[in-house]
């Protein structure tokens, strides 16, 4: 039996997040094309990590991720946040790469102001030219 493959958009919904990530992650979502998939606020001594994904299933957009995760680095370093910024292939999965965020959770509001920031000042303008655009 062949798949159907149907337009998909992207739609605000509700999930789970753990509270001291909850505004980090509302805030990553406003950022065109970005969107968070996993979380966890991490206990003591342990990272806060944001898994997250930029653009389209099968987009080949490996390029525009990348430079995404480069500017989101630069920036948060900038705003004097201790974060880490990696990316990873999975094998199969039709979004790749995929962003891993880790910053210590004391620094939640530090990241959420920087965000911010960036969303006002138009930063992230050019993640937007893929928006609505079919999956294949």
């Amino acid at each position: 039996m062949k798949a159907i493959v149907h337009k998909q958009v992207f739609a605000q919904v509700k999930v789970l997040v753990d509270t001291g990530l909850k505004d980090v992650i509302e805030t990553l979502n406003k950022i065109p094309n970005v969107w968070t998939f996993e979380s966890c606020e991490g206990g003591i001594d342990q990272t806060s990590d944001i898994w997250l994904c930029c653009g389209f299933p099968n987009s080949n957009n490996d390029k525009a991720t990348f430079e995404f995760a480069r500017r989101l680095y630069v920036m948060l370093i900038k705003a004097g946040c201790n974060i880490g910024v990696s990316l990873e292939w999975h094998c199969g999965a039709t979004i790749s790469p995929h962003i891993l965020l880790c910053f210590p959770k004391v620094q939640s509001k530090s990241v959420v102001s920087a965000l911010k920031d960036a969303l006002v000042s138009d930063a992230f303008a050019h993640h937007s030219s893929n928006e609505n655009r079919s999956y294949k």
